[in-house]
């Protein structure tokens, strides 16, 4: 069975699992909590701990925590399992570099471990800068990029959609585009991008990298109704005057 526990603290969604976990206890339990995260666009740390008495999962279970997680990803900031058993540890390792969330496993001695880590900051090192004025986010990167890249910018445009709902446009200043850090960091920009399309209208590329400067068509596609230019690297505010529809004198291709 699955029960919701008590005292976390806010942002953490914490669920117990003891004897044999149904369907049943997926359905009426965890994706109500989900839902309404869902909801309200709110991000949250899941806490998943089987204690003790936990004896396993029916095959309905399996499929509905597969289905359930393919659903919820978008509303889990990260993700910790804490158990003793090495079935479960085991497929959370085998999962982990391929799910565009952070997702670690505890044994039950370490569950304040796993608490703390749901709650720590997420850690991102690339710059970026809002400018109310022109309604324009500008990102400069230097390393590949990461899943806490996208959190920390996510959680900036969560704070600015609560002020309007579209930005002019979002400017990507890299000299050779540091490409991303592992598979689930690629998985995390594709839903990044999917999550936010609707808000942005502009995105402008700056970098010297010649295949993302020869491809830059791909990624307009993939935005459909976004507009895509490349600009040489470092030349934001050509990227400026173009997301604001000013007309520059420097050569600018658009896509």
């Amino acid at each position: 069975m699955l029960k919701v526990m008590k005292g976390l603290q806010k942002g953490i969604v914490g669920i117990e699992g003891s004897g044999r976990i149904t369907k049943d206890d997926y359905i009426n339990v965890l994706e109500p909590i989900l839902d309404e995260a869902l909801k309200k666009e709110e991000k949250v740390g899941v806490l998943f701990y089987l204690n003790e008495t936990y004896e396993g999962y029916t095959p309905g279970a399996v499929f509905e925590d597969t289905a359930m997680g393919l659903k919820y990803f978008n509303v889990m900031k990260r993700c910790a399992v804490v158990t003793d058993s090495a079935l479960i540890t085991g497929a959370v390792k085998l999962f982990a570099p391929i799910i565009p969330i952070d997702f670690k496993s505890y044994k039950i001695n370490e569950l304040d471990e796993a608490k703390d880590w749901l709650m720590r900051e997420v850690e991102s090192d690339i710059e970026f800068h809002f400018d109310k004025n022109d309604n324009i986010l500008t990102l400069t990167s230097y390393h590949p990029l990461r899943v806490n890249d996208f959190e920390k910018i996510q959680n900036l445009l969560n704070q600015v959609y609560k002020e309007t709902k579209v930005i002019s446009g979002i400017i990507l200043n890299s000299e050779q585009f540091p490409g991303w850090d592992d598979l689930r960091s690629l998985l995390r920009h594709f839903e990044f991008l999917k999550d936010n399309r609707q808000h942005i209208e502009k995105v402008g590329i700056c970098t010297s990298n010649e295949l993302i400067r020869n491809s830059a068509s791909v990624v307009s596609d993939h935005l459909e109704s976004v507009d895509v230019a490349v600009f040489e690297y470092g030349a934001i505010n050509d990227a400026r005057n173009w997301l604001r529809n000013i007309e520059s004198k420097d050569t600018m291709r658009a896509v």
